[in-house]
């Protein structure tokens, strides 16, 4: 059996894969979900009202789902956390009480994670807390929050390449009045930055319009920058932050192995050595159909397309699952 092994690390290969090369005769993985050519995450913090009454509306119509970070002492808009949870936007840990972690000892930063993921699984359903934002930007021991999380979001403004140097120190952009981001076009500048490095720009957003939490940001202007992403879905890929962590470990780890070829049949198997109880997001795959074909049908993938340059794009999560290709001409 042939196994093909895609452990992408060079930059070439990296921004090679962020279109289909419809020349190649082996298995593509994209970069991005859908051989996107950058990436793009919403995340709030705090858990303010405005982000509830008018940001989720927002990225409700264009259907873009985001990460949110509420602070849970004294939180008392539980309903609004379930529903938007219910709706496919995450829900992070901003710890319990938003301590400073560099003050705090290695037992209270443990008991301030569990008690957090505790918190935010019982009243989302047993959703999966699996992300945290580190409160003020200060991290702690990257051993205590790998304990709790695949992954970890600090403030460094920089613009994150599609393998972050280290998972728990992703950067962000804090956008609004108390940043260099106050625009619409000020954050669409910086994801048109965002994809001609092939990169991901991780957005920190408090308050929005006139409330009066941290450094707000007007509903108007994040609404352009929405319908810009909206309007550019083959340039842009716009996910949770769990997600797209679990993409791109998933992408570097992953293992496409040819286990079965016929005249009329094509089975591959795709899988990682990740915990696949949590490391479940779709990773987007192409192959070309196989000499003389004309036509394909696709068993086993979450999503597929033909391209007219006869390439099968397939959307698998990489479980150890097969995708089979049945011959239809």
């Amino acid at each position: 059996m042939k196994k093909i092994l895609f452990m992408m690390v060079a930059v070439a290969m990296m921004s090679a894969c962020t279109k289909i090369d419809p020349t190649a005769h082996e298995c593509q993985v994209a970069t991005w979900p859908h051989f996107c050519k950058a990436a793009i995450t919403y995340t709030f913090d705090d858990g303010l009202e405005n982000q509830f009454t008018t940001a989720v509306p927002l990225l409700d119509n264009y259907d873009i789902k985001a990460t949110f970070f509420p602070i849970l002492k004294d939180f008392e808009n539980w309903d609004a956390l379930a529903q938007i949870s219910g709706n496919g936007h995450e829900i992070g840990s901003h710890t319990f009480n938003h301590i400073s972690l560099s003050a705090a000892s290695a037992d209270e930063a443990d008991n301030e994670f569990a008690t957090s993921v505790e918190t935010i699984e019982k009243y989302t359903d047993g959703e999966k807390c699996i992300t945290m934002a580190y409160p003020y930007c200060v991290t702690c021991d990257t051993t205590i929050t790998m304990k709790h999380f695949i992954g970890a979001r600090v403030c460094d403004r920089r613009i994150e390449p599609p393998t972050p140097e280290s998972y728990y120190h992703i950067s962000s952009f804090c956008i609004g009045t108390e940043s260099d981001f106050k625009s619409a076009q000020s954050v669409i500048d910086l994801f048109d930055e965002t994809r001609r490095k092939s990169g991901w720009c991780v957005l920190l957003i408090h308050e929005i319009d006139n409330g009066t939490g941290y450094s707000p940001y007007s509903s108007v202007a994040l609404d352009s920058t929405l319908a810009y992403v909206a309007n550019n879905k083959e340039d842009f890929c716009t996910e949770t932050f769990a997600n797209l962590v679990k993409y791109s470990k998933e992408r570097d780890n992953v293992e496409i192995e040819l286990v079965n070829q016929k005249d009329d049949f094509v089975s591959i198997q795709v899988g990682t050595s990740l915990d696949k109880t949590i490391y479940n997001m779709p990773i987007t795959i192409c192959r070309p159909m196989p000499e003389g074909w004309n036509s394909a049908r696709v068993d086993g993938a979450n999503t597929y397309e033909i391209t007219d340059d006869g390439m099968i794009v397939a959307d698998i999560i990489p479980d150890g699952r097969t995708m089979d290709i049945y011959r239809e001409d």
